[in-house]
């Protein structure tokens, strides 16, 4: 007698519970559902009332959000801030105030 797993193909690409998907991206759940509900993080599957997250799509997401390093965060127009979270990171305040047309006094310009 055959059995399921002999006869099915191996799963290549395995749907994540929303648990296990905020177990791999160490966050809480409440974060992806708030992501969710705003339209942003990875995509994600509808079956029923169940979510399920696809390991590729996260991975994909993932990849899509690395950086090298602070440039890549400037050149791209993001705002970000500091470990402390009270203002422009170092490299983006510098960034723009070197940039014509972008200094805080406008009246200061030549």
């Amino acid at each position: 007698m055959a059995h399921l797993s002999d006869s099915a193909p191996a799963c290549t690409d395995p749907l994540l519970t929303e648990a296990q998907a905020a177990h791999l991206l160490t966050l809480r759940q409440s974060t992806l559902q708030a992501w969710r509900h705003r339209g942003t993080g990875p995509t994600y599957i509808k079956l029923g009332a169940s979510v399920r997250y696809r390991h590729s799509a996260i991975l994909a997401w993932l990849n899509a959000r690395t950086v090298r390093g602070e440039a890549d965060l400037v050149t791209a127009g993001e705002v970000f801030t500091t470990a402390g979270g009270y203002g422009p990171g170092a490299a983006l305040a510098a960034s723009l105030a070197a940039a014509p047309g972008m200094a805080a006094d406008k009246g200061a310009r030549a």
